[in-house]
Formats: structure tokens, sequence, C-alpha cells
């Protein structure tokens, strides 16, 4: 028993000793597997397994392929068009916002940027034409979006938060309160006016801009009713007194015809052959006294004078009845009362003895007039007298009718005078305004012939035609005529007194005739003259000449006693008006009378005969080229405006004075602006060059013709040649560094050239020791550089003409002779200074001169240094304004005689300043005026400088997405469209206001209205936001048929057509109005599947065409097409949605240097 325990006990003592040893092995092999094998499967997981599973997973989800799309995998759904949501996936835009316009555009300041925003939005963007390689490895496709306006302020706020900025940024400016509202209004840069600088270059807007400027300057130069109207107008007394005395003499045969009508024929012919002495007393008893006055109706007497003196028997020189009653006879063309021939060829000799006074037209001593005294004795032989006794037959009745004592000084003779011109019927006769023989120009319906070489000439005499220039307040469309005593008081020259406010030979009179005609004119054609400068034209109209024409109506010049030296009526006729106004019904018409009256000689004056009339202008013709030494022809008096703007013929012709500046005519001059410099208000080439020192620069009437047609010349040849003319005058270039580039020596037309005179203008480069290139010098320049110059005197003109497709056309010719014009080089002196100070020394004298000082004005414009060292023209007996250099901008540097400049440089300034001050500027283009809150309702600007030009102010929508039109735009836009007779205009054209001369001044904000292109009959084309034709707003070009623009054309819809593709007919132009994504909030309509595409939906196409074919990043055709690639990542998951090529492209080069590459 004892043993066994021991055995027990040994065995256990042994299992004790190895067993747990071999548990321990065991285990610590279990443990040591188990650690390798997890290090092991570690590995195979993170390097094998995992990466297996989870590409797996990726590519079944990412990677795309034909599948997913057959079975419209949710993968391929969200590939094609994911929904955004505001908390992760908001389209955010911001807009920098110029605060200080005024102090970048006037002083040059860098801007001041306020950052507005944000806007946001969701963008929902599809992708369709979507197709696979025949690998799987590479997806094709084309894209449109557009944007849904986020739907709380709070948006912009949360998705800040949650991407973890606002933490970062919680107590920084830069952390959003909210989204900001798009229609707060944001100034910024103009990228539609920057676009159109890129598209036309500065050079050639202003080429197009000041086409509007030289046209108007050729208009207000040229035109029927401008210049050439004036210097009718201004000639009008004159001429109406050389007709006043003709007429005259043509109602001394109208005095004698009552008288015989009185007498009848037979008593009639036995009188005139009888001494007056013998019918004293048959006179008497018919009381024709008041016709004929003291007057002889016989002609024994008178011709018993002359044969008395011409030593011809008494008896073979007076008229038997039978003689008489020929005379007397009216059929017979010699007859004294035969007013197509016979009157006409009378007064002809009696100038030609010397009886009445010639007209201006002729000489006194006039061959016409001989011409008529020989007709005379030839017509007489029918009297079958001897030529002796014909000779003093003649004599004798020449000086019955027109002598001292002859009918022309009767009563009758100034009353039937005075009543034709009034207006009364019954006194209107035949003969014309005038006789001789001097030409008509282009007007041969003018002359009548009355014998070979010898006529009378018509014209529009008297107020009958005019009677009917109504004003509104007249009943009846033909007003009375006046009496007798008032047309005298208008029209008499011998009526001229200082107490009559009314006579047409006062400077000042023809001003306030000019006033009604203003008002009457404006009032008839339903306009409202209530304007600021119909002001005093109104009360000329209504108050103060009706008030003068009814107070001077009771009077003649003899009962207008020296006791009334001032008219009962007070200058502002408040009692004529007020009196006359609370009378009765009589006197209310009374007034109206008047003011019908004086509408109607002002009409005459101002339109019947200063503009319609033709023997007027043939008047004026004559009278025009002997004072200038020119010939002007009737009908072609345009050539007066030629003369004026090429070297200040006619006002030196008329009034000493070398511009139309230095008249003040209140109403007859209208083509200066009021402007801080004087020289913005000369309109003439010559005044423009005088201001700048060269009186010489003058030009022919046909040189400024040519010269003035070809800058007012529309088309783009025209365009280009104003633009190069300001290139050209601002531009050096040189092709050969070391070297002038042959410009000096070369009259190359491609060459602009910085003229070298002498050795001594030319200083070589000079490096400089701090940097390695030269510094430029006078006849040094960088190969093939360019430089700036304020004015390069000696530019080759010649080389601004373009080419031309047609050759040897008249537009090529016209252009050709303008730029030599421009070309030819004028060299300063004293005696070009001289002459310009002795303009103002002549000016300043007349302006003290009781005749010239009421409108002689502006002297002091042609004062020189000569005479004011301080603000005179620079230029005086040594020196002139030195033309700035490439190397020096000093313009107040002077240097001796002689100087040169040439005309391409005056025209140059044209080309700048006023197609800012008169296109931009006073078109409310662009706003000038920093402080204008009111400008917008007086019709100036919008917003001082944040409107018009280099910014523009609009809700942040309309900047972003909308769109709005750009003025400028819209005028170059017309200038294109001229071309084509078309026009574009707001289609919102109201009246904002009246002008200085009451014409309308149309709206010219095309924005929220939209704009209309219209043909020439009328028919228009409109495009609004919300208009029919939507997409047409926001599409960049507008297609059109030239010959039916109603004609709805579809736009392009692949990016490589042209516009030989669609029609030869068609036209395509840029369209003015812009926006930076436009259209992008058109939303298409939600409720059919845009996945499947857009059948049925505008909005849609709209989308697809406009992402495709417009491409806006970069602009059109920047990008080779539209379809994008991306890489599956079907072998190679790193390459998932890789973009292989973006809108046909493999590089995203952009600018100037850009290159496309990749397959088309």
């Amino acid at each position: 028993m004892t043993k066994s325990v021991k055995i027990s006990r040994g065995m256990a003592r042994k299992w004790e000793r190895h067993m747990p040893l071999k548990f321990r092995l065991i285990g610590q092999c279990f443990v040591t597997s188990g650690a390798v094998l997890l290090i092991v499967l570690t590995f195979l997981w993170s390097q094998y397994l995992f990466p297996t599973m989870l590409d797996s997973n990726v590519a079944f989800d990412a990677v795309l392929n034909q599948y997913d799309q057959f079975t419209n995998d949710w993968t391929f759904k969200d590939f094609e068009h994911r929904e955004q949501d505001t908390a992760t996936d908001l389209f955010i835009l911001y807009l920098w916002h110029v605060t200080n316009t005024e102090n970048f555009i006037e002083s040059g300041y860098k801007p001041r940027l306020q950052e507005k925003g944000p806007y946001a939005y969701m963008k929902q963007a599809y992708r369709y034409h979507i197709d696979w390689s025949k690998d799987g490895k590479q997806v094709t496709y084309k894209e449109w979006w557009y944007l849904q306006k986020a739907d709380s302020t709070e948006a912009c706020r949360l998705m800040f938060f949650q991407q973890g900025l606002g933490e970062y940024n919680e107590h920084t400016r830069d952390r959003p309160a909210g989204c900001a509202a798009d229609n707060e209004t944001v100034t910024m840069l103009n990228p539609k006016f920057m676009a159109l600088q890129h598209r036309w270059t500065v050079q050639e807007i202003f080429g197009e801009l000041s086409q509007s400027v030289f046209a108007n300057i050729r208009n207000s130069m040229v035109a029927a009713d401008a210049f050439p109207r004036t210097v009718k107008a201004e000639l009008t007394p004159d001429a109406i007194s050389d007709v006043w005395t003709y007429r005259l003499a043509v109602h001394a045969s109208s005095a004698l015809g009552a008288v015989v009508s009185a007498l009848g024929s037979t008593d009639a012919s036995i009188s005139f052959a009888l001494s007056d002495s013998s019918t004293i007393s048959h006179f008497n008893s018919l009381a024709l006294s008041p016709i004929a006055g003291d007057v002889a109706f016989g002609t024994a007497d008178v011709i018993k004078a002359e044969a008395l003196a011409s030593g011809v028997a008494e008896s073979e020189a007076t008229l038997t009845t039978r003689q008489a009653a020929y005379l007397l006879e009216p059929a017979n063309t010699i007859s004294v009362l035969n007013y197509e021939r016979g009157v006409p060829l009378w007064i002809g000799t009696a100038r030609y003895l010397g009886l009445v006074q010639s007209s201006g037209l002729e000489d006194e001593a006039s061959p016409a007039y001989q011409l008529a005294y020989n007709q005379v004795l030839n017509d007489l032989k029918v009297l079958e007298k001897s030529p002796d006794a014909t000779r003093v037959v003649a004599l004798g009745i020449a000086r019955h009718l027109y002598g001292p004592t002859g009918w022309m000084t009767t009563p009758g003779a100034d009353e039937y005078r005075t009543k034709e011109w009034a207006g009364e019927q019954a006194f209107l006769r035949g003969g014309g305004c005038d006789c001789g023989s001097y030409s008509t120009g282009l007007y041969a319906d003018v002359a009548v012939a009355i014998s070979p070489g010898l006529y009378y000439y018509r014209c529009s005499w008297g107020l009958a035609s005019s009677l009917d220039f109504h004003a509104p307040w007249e009943d009846d469309a033909v007003v009375s005529p006046m009496n007798s005593s008032l047309t005298k008081w208008i029209i008499d020259p011998d009526y001229e007194d200082t107490r009559n406010d009314i006579s047409i030979h006062s400077d000042e009179n023809l001003v306030r005739w000019w006033q009604v005609y203003e008002y009457c004119n404006v009032s008839r054609s339903g306009r409202s003259p209530s304007c600021e400068a119909m002001i005093d034209a109104s009360r000329m109209a209504e108050t103060f000449i009706p008030a003068v024409m009814f107070d001077l109506s009771q009077h003649t010049l003899k009962s207008f006693s020296a006791t009334v030296n001032t008219r009962s009526v007070g200058p502002d006729d408040s009692t004529f008006i007020s009196s006359n106004g609370s009378n009765t019904a009589n006197m209310v018409a009374l007034v109206q009378q008047y003011q019908a009256q004086a509408c109607a000689v002002a009409g005459h004056l101002y339109e019947a005969w200063a503009l319609k009339d033709h023997w007027h202008e043939v008047y004026v013709a004559s009278r025009m080229s002997r004072a200038t030494g020119f010939e002007f022809l009737a009908g072609r008096l345009e050539d007066l405006g030629y003369a004026q703007w090429g070297g200040g013929y006619v006002t030196s012709a008329l009034w000493g004075v070398p511009s139309v500046l230095n008249i003040e005519r209140k109403g007859y001059w209208k083509f200066g602006i009021a402007s801080p410099s004087p020289t913005l208000n000369l309109i003439e080439f010559h005044s423009q060059a005088m201001a700048v020192g060269y009186s010489n620069m003058n030009m022919t009437k046909e040189s400024a013709r040519i010269l003035l047609d070809a800058l007012a010349a529309n088309g783009p040849r025209a365009r280009t040649f104003r633009g190069k003319i300001g290139e050209v005058a601002t531009s050096y270039r040189c092709p050969n560094a070391g070297s002038d580039g042959g410009c000096a020596d070369s009259e190359s037309a491609n060459c602009i050239r910085f003229h070298r005179r002498t050795s001594a203008d030319c200083y070589e480069g000079v490096k400089d020791d701090n940097k390695d290139d030269i510094k430029f010098g006078v006849c040094t320049c960088h190969p093939n550089g360019s430089y700036f110059v304020t004015q390069n005197t000696f530019g080759n003109f010649l080389g601004a003409v373009p080419p031309s497709v047609n050759k040897n056309t008249s537009d090529d010719e016209n252009l050709d002779q303008a730029a030599s014009l421009l070309a030819e080089e004028f060299m300063s002196s004293a005696v070009t200074c001289q002459r310009i100070q002795d303009y103002y020394k002549q000016c300043s004298w007349l302006e003290t001169e009781p005749r010239y000082s009421f409108w002689l004005v502006n002297c002091k414009t042609w004062e020189t240094l000569i005479s004011d060292p301080t603000y005179g023209i620079y230029c005086d007996l040594e020196t002139i304004l030195k033309v700035d250099s490439a190397h020096n901008h000093d313009y107040q540097s002077a240097t001796i005689h002689p100087y040169g400049r040439r005309r391409g440089i005056i025209i140059a300034f044209w080309l700048q300043e006023w197609s800012t001050y008169r296109v931009l500027i006073e078109n409310r283009l662009v706003c000038n005026e920093p402080d204008c809150s009111e400008c917008l309702s007086k019709g100036y600007c919008d917003r001082a400088y944040n409107y018009g030009g280099l910014f523009v102010t609009h809700q942040a929508k309309r900047l972003l997405f909308e769109g709005y039109v750009d003025r400028v735009a819209m005028t170059l836009l017309n200038s294109e469209l001229q071309y084509y007779n078309l026009s574009v205009r707001c289609q919102d054209h109201s009246t904002i206001k009246l002008d200085e001369y009451c014409n309308p001044v149309e709206n010219n904000e095309c924005t929220d209205g939209g704009f209309e292109i219209i043909d020439r009959l009328g028919v228009s084309r409109k495009f609004q936001h919300n208009g029919r034709h939507k997409r047409d707003w926001y599409l960049p070009e507008i297609i059109l048929n030239p010959t039916n623009i109603s004609h709805y054309i579809e736009p392009k819809t692949q990016p490589k057509d042209t516009m030989a593709t669609l029609s030869s007919r068609t036209l395509t132009i840029e369209n003015p109005a812009f926006a930076i994504y436009p259209g992008k909030l058109w939303a298409p309509d939600v409720t059919i599947n845009l996945r499947r595409g857009c059948e049925g939906d505008e909005v849609c196409k709209f989308h697809q065409e406009t992402d495709c074919v417009n491409r806006f990043l970069g602009g059109k055709g920047k990008w080779q097409n539209c379809t994008s690639t991306l890489v599956t990542g079907k072998n190679n998951l790193n390459d998932v949605q890789r973009v292989a090529e973006w809108r046909g492209n493999t590089s995203l080069v952009t600018g100037n240097e850009f290159v496309l590459r990749g397959p088309v």
C-alpha cells in the first residue's frame, strides 16, 4: 500500500514535472502560430484582400460602363445629373463694387473696391450625348447647365461653417452673415465696354464714334436749314430792300392801271396822250387823287420836255390817241401795263437811264439794262415814228413812270406794294422781283426770258404764301393780311427807327423774329414749346411782338411824332395782354390775330424766303461770290458751309471774324456747345488750326468738301481711315534698331515717321549703366518698337488710307485726296501769328461799334502771346508751341519759327476730344457729372461716372445673368446698321425731356424695355428680356435677314457654322445686350424628364446650344468643340473620371498665345 502511493506520487510528480512544459510548449506554439497567422492575415488584408474588395466595390460603383447606362443604374444617373444640396453644393459668386469712380476717372486714383455678395445658387448640370470607347476606358459627353437661386439666405452661412471655416474665421469680416440679395445695385468695370475695345480697338471706336461728329458738323455747315439758311437770313434784309424798290417800280404801272380802269379805256387813251392840265377837272370829279396824288396822268408835257432837250419836233414826238391806246393795252408786249414783258423792259430801261436803283446783283452800268433799252426802242417802232422821236418817247415815258415826279412816287404805287406784301390777293401783280441777265445757277425756272439775253426773275414775294404758317391758337388755317401801316413798320427800310422793335432791318429785331419763328414752328409741328430755351421765344411770340404790332399798327411814320419817344405799351407788354385778355371776345380775337400774323411774318422770313425761295438763293450766291472770290451757285449753297469750314471765308466776308463762334445770334447760330474750352465750340477746321497758331492751314471750298465728306463718310473703310488718323498722329514706329527705320527719308505708306529736318534734331540713344537696353532717342528705337507720342507732327498720313477691295472707285479717290490734304505740311512764322492777332484786333474794334456790338462775341479767343503772354494762343513773332515729340511731352515748351504741323494733327484732336464730348457725353452714353442725383430725370446720365463707358451700374442679377444693354454698343451697332438701311433704338424711346430747342430727347436706356432693329419701311424686330424670342436677348450674336428683318432665323447650332452655311443674305451683328452668365437663371420645364433630352423644351435647347456653340469661357471659338472626355478608370482606378480632353483640348492654355491642341 505504501508502494502504490509512492508510485502514484511518483507519476504525479513526473506528470507534474513533464506535462506543464508540454502544454506550455503547445500553448506557445499556438500563440506563436496565431501571431504569425495574424501578421500574415493582416498583411494579406491590407495589401491584397481589402484593396481587392475595395477596388471591386469602387469598380462597381465608380467605374462607369455601358452596362450601367443600359440598366439605368444609380451610378449612371448620378453621372448624368446629380441633384444639388444647398448644404454642400452652392454655386457662389462675388462682384467687386467700385466706390471711387470719380477719382479714378478724373484723377487717375487706384480703384477702391468693395466685395459684394455672396450670391448663392445651385448649379443644375445635365450631361448628354454620352458615348463610350470600344474598350470602355473613356467616356465622352456634352454638358449644359442652369442655376437655381438658393431658397434661404442662411445657406451661405451654414455652408461656411460646414466646410470648417467658421471656427477659423469666426470673428472675421470674411464670415458671411448670409447670402446677399442679387437685386442690390453694383458698380463694376464694364465688361461689355472692355469687349468692345478688344474687338474694335480704341482707334476704331473713335473712328466710328467720330463719324457722327463729323456728320453733325457737315450737317451744321451744309444742310439747307443750317449754315446756308443762316447766311440767307443775314442777307434777307438787303434782298428784300432791293425787291421792295423793284416792286415799287412795278406798281407804278399798277397805280397807272387803276386810273385807266377808273377812266375807261377811251378816256384814258385820250388823257394819256394829252397834257395833264387839260384833264385835271375830270380827275377831280373821279376823286383819283388818293391814287395818283399830284402826279400827272398825261404824257404830253414830259415828252415835250424830252423833245426840246433832244432837238426833236414836239409834234413828231407826242403820242396820238391811237398810240397811247397801244401803250395802255395790257395785251401788247411793250405796254406799260404788261407785267410779263413790258413792265420789266421799262424798268430795265429806267435803270439804264439811272431813274431806278439797280439791285445788288447787277452793276449800275450793266449790259442787261442796255439790252432792255434797245429792246424798248425796237418794240416802239410799231408807233411808226422816226428813230429820234422813238428815243424821245422812250425817255419821256420812262421819266413819266419812274422819274422824280413819276408814277412810282404816287400813293397808289406805294399802297399796292404794301398791300401786296401783306398778302392781299387783289393787289398781287406779276413782273417778278428783279430784271437783268445774271445766272440763276441750277434754278433755271427762276428766270423768265423777256428778250434775248434779258430776264425777269420770279420769287416768293409777299406773305400770301405764308399766311397759313399758323400757330396753335388760330381758328382758321389762313390768317388775315396786315394793314398797310404795320407792314411798313416791318418791311420798309425807311421805317427803321430806334423805337421800331419789329423792323427786319435791325439785327436785334431779326433775332426777335427768329424766336417767333422757332416758337411757331415748334407749335405747329405738334411739339410743346415749353422747354427752357423757348422761354424768351414764347414771350416774343405770345406777348412782345403782338403787342408791338398792335401799337405800331395805329401809327404811320409821320404820325409817330417826335413827341412820342416810346411806345404806349410797356416793355413787358402786360398791359396789352391783360387788358385785351380780360375784355370782350373781339379783343381776344384781336390778340390772337396779331399773334398769328407774327407767325406768318416769321414763317415768311425764315422758311418761305430764307429756306425755300430760289431767287433768294441766286441773290445770296451772287453776293457771296463777289465777297469771297469763290464761285457759288444757287442750288448748291452747301458750298457756303464747306467754304466756312475750310477757311472761315463766309463770316470773314460778312462780319470780319473767322468763326461762327464770334457771332452771337441766339437763334441763328446753333453750332457750338457750352463747354469749358472755347475751342470745342470751333466747328470749322480753319478755326481749330488757328487756335494752335496756324492761320495758313485754310483750304479752298473744293478741298474742304473732299476732306469733310471723307471724314463724315459711313462704312468700314471710312471708319478705318478715321481711326488710322488718330493712330498716325499718336504713334512713332521704327522697324530697325539703331536707326530711324528709313522713316526720315522714306515715303513708304506703311511708315509712320518722325521727321528729322537737320542732324541737330537727332541724338542717338544713350545706354543706361544700370540696364542693358538703350533709352529711346529721336533716331534710335528697339526693333519693331512702337512708341506713344502726344503729337507725331510729321506722321505719314498718306498711310491712313486702308487697302481697297475694289480698286479705282470714287471712294478710293476721295480718301486718297483727303489723305493728301491731311499730309500737307505747314510751317509757322511771325506772319501766321500776326494774322491771328489781327483777327483779335479787328474783332475787338468792331465789338465797340454800335452796328456790331449786338452780335460780336468771343473776340479774345484769337488773342495770342503777342498781347497776352499768359492766356493767349501760344504763338508770337518769334516762338510757337513746340509739338510734343517722343522724348519730350512738355506742353509749355516753345520753339522758334519755323515749326511744322500737318492738317492730320488738327483732325486727330477732334477724333478723340469731340468723340468724347459730342457723342459719349452729349448723347448720354457716358456721364461726366460727378454729383448727378437728378441726372436721370434731366436726361444727362444715370449715376455720375458710374454709368456708361468704363463703368456700369445695375442690379447684380442684371450684370450676372439677365443682361444689360450697353449704350456705346448701341451707338456702334447703329453705325454698322446704317450701311444696310437699318437702325436700332430702345423699344421705350419715350421723350424724357426736351433739349434747349424743344427737340425731344429720347430714352436711350434699353435694359428694362429692350431694343428693336428697324428698317427704312418701319418694319421692326424686337429684343426683350421677357420677349417672344427670349433667347435672342441672351445670344452674343443676332442673325438678321436685311431684306426682311421680321423673319426669324434659327441661330447656328454647330460650332463651325459660318454665315455662308446659313445664307448669303443673312447679316450677323453683335448683340448690345450682355451678361457674364447670360440666361443662366432661365430655368427649363421641370415637369419633363430632362435626362432624356430637350424635346419640346425651348429653354433646355437654349442652354445646350449656348453652352456648346458660344462656350462662354474664353469666348466663342476659343475651344475646338464642346465635347469633353473622361477616363473611366477601368484598368486603373487612379484615373477614375480624370479629364482627358476638355472641350476638345488637351491643354487649357489661354490668352493671346493660346494654342489649340487635341483632336477636333
